[in-house]
């Protein structure tokens, strides 16, 4: 299948890394408004990374095979670590959610969930995504319609990241928002080798579709690629070809997007090399992890993952030979 997008982002691809001032050079850097766009609400949680107003927004709970988020493990070596966390060791539930980040000029949502019209075609278990698809819901409950977003950001082509770009009727959803989607994950998806196993393929079908629909808001871009004020895209690769996170600065302070570097938040950090069993390139992943995770505890760096308990954000700490993971506190109010 063949992808057509627009002069305009076929230029933008081309320049890659180099396309930062293309991509963001019209949007000039302001403090954001006094009044938030957005208010608390069930299945959202807000907080700030300096000046900026964050939110992260629940998309719901997966429910996959534990074997899955250690798919080179054997159950004899996982198994403790679950019990141990009082966690089933068969099927374990893990949390889904994407970001909002309002920089002033610019109303950025990271990641959109998948809608329940996929569930049947992404080769899940059955009934595993049945406790997902409520991104969309919990933002309007925040205040949020979808086209109030002036960009979305989606980390890579996996169902539950880019899944709720369509409306039920195949339209955009976010009807004024620039979608920022790294090209090396794009190329994969038009390619053969997304084809190669009955995951991807499956993945793929969805991806297509989506990203057809989209072509003329695509904006294909590179690693090191700011995409709004004080936000710049980070090379995450393994987990997909275009894996890629944020990085998210604001006087002073910072906020780490490490999308899918961590499957499970009990199993990846404590054993990085337990890779999750639709991954592209397992050493790619494995060594993605390693970096970051080891730069998140040794820089004490403030992050948000998309699957770790909500709302998602805390800190890597060294344990041992691994990591694991130390919740922000949930503060109310």
């Amino acid at each position: 299948m063949t992808f057509t997008i627009s002069r305009r982002q076929a230029i933008a691809a081309s320049l890659g890394a180099g396309c930062a001032g293309l991509v963001s050079g019209c949007v000039s850097a302001a403090p954001p408004p006094a009044v938030p766009k957005f208010t608390a609400a069930a299945g959202s949680y807000p907080f700030r990374v300096g000046a900026y107003r964050c939110l992260i927004v629940s998309d719901g709970q997966l429910d996959f095979p534990a074997q899955w988020y250690a798919s080179n493990a054997a159950p004899t070596d996982f198994e403790p670590l679950l019990r141990a966390q009082f966690l089933p060791v068969d099927m374990v539930s893990n949390q889904t959610s994407g970001l909002v980040v309002d920089t002033g000029p610019v109303l950025l949502l990271a990641e959109t969930g998948i809608a329940p019209r996929w569930r049947s075609l992404t080769g899940a278990p059955a009934g595993s995504l049945d406790r997902t698809g409520t991104l969309i819901a919990n933002l309007r409950a925040s205040g949020l319609a979808p086209d109030d977003f002036d960009a979305v950001f989606v980390s890579h082509g996996h169902p539950d990241h880019l899944g709720a770009l369509l409306d039920d009727a195949g339209a955009p959803l976010f009807p004024r928002a620039r979608i920022f989607y790294d090209r090396r994950d794009y190329e994969y998806h038009a390619g053969p080798g997304a084809l190669s196993t009955p995951a991807r393929r499956a993945e793929t079908v969805v991806a297509r579709h989506i990203l057809k629909q989209l072509s003329e808001q695509l904006e294909l871009i590179s690693p090191e690629t700011e995409i709004a004020p004080g936000v710049t895209t980070v090379d995450l690769a393994g987990h997909t070809p275009g894996h890629c996170g944020l990085m998210i600065r604001s006087e002073g302070e910072s906020l780490f997007h490490g999308a899918d570097l961590v499957a499970h938040y009990v199993l990846t950090l404590a054993h990085p090399e337990w890779s999750f069993y639709a991954t592209t390139d397992k050493p790619a992943e494995i060594a993605a992890r390693q970096k970051w995770f080891a730069a998140a505890a040794d820089e004490r760096m403030r992050v948000f993952f998309c699957h770790v308990p909500f709302p998602n954000l805390g800190h890597v700490v060294r344990d041992g030979t691994g990591f694991r993971w130390t919740p922000e506190y949930f503060t109310w109010g």
